[in-house]
């Protein structure tokens, strides 16, 4: 949720999806296959699944502006997406990017509230640690 009037504010309230679940089930190979499982105990259809690749240790040399000369760096930059997808189980493919170290990268499922932008659930498998399965 948006956090209004930051700093002075305080932080929004969590949100309230108790008891939506998630599994992943990762068989990574040259493209990325996944079976995403999700429930929401009250069935509403205002929830979505999405599976994200992403990456850690990028970098970018600055050539111009202010910060010319300087590198920045970037973790859990997200290459690839698929979704949204409907709750249940599904099949999904990802093909990563060229370039990609799948050192660095993990597999990222997430379930949210596409009327108010909230995720209820999430988890996050490292490839480069893949046994395949993770449950939330």
């Amino acid at each position: 949720r948006a956090w209004t009037n930051w700093p002075k504010a305080p932080p929004p309230q969590p949100p309230e999806a108790a008891g939506v679940t998630l599994s992943m089930l990762l068989e990574p190979g040259d493209s990325l296959e996944a079976t995403l499982d999700a429930a929401a105990p009250d069935g509403s259809a205002d929830y979505r699944m999405y599976l994200a690749l992403t990456e850690n240790g990028l970098a970018n040399a600055i050539t111009g502006g202010e910060n010319r000369g300087a590198t920045l760096a970037h973790d859990g930059v997200v290459r690839a997406l698929a979704g949204p997808l409907p709750l249940g189980r599904t099949r999904v493919r990802i093909d990563p990017p060229a370039g990609m170290r799948r050192d660095h990268a993990s597999a990222v499922a997430f379930v949210q509230d596409e009327r108010r932008g909230d995720v209820a659930q999430a988890v996050r498998v490292r490839l480069g640690e893949c046994a395949g399965a993770a449950t939330r």
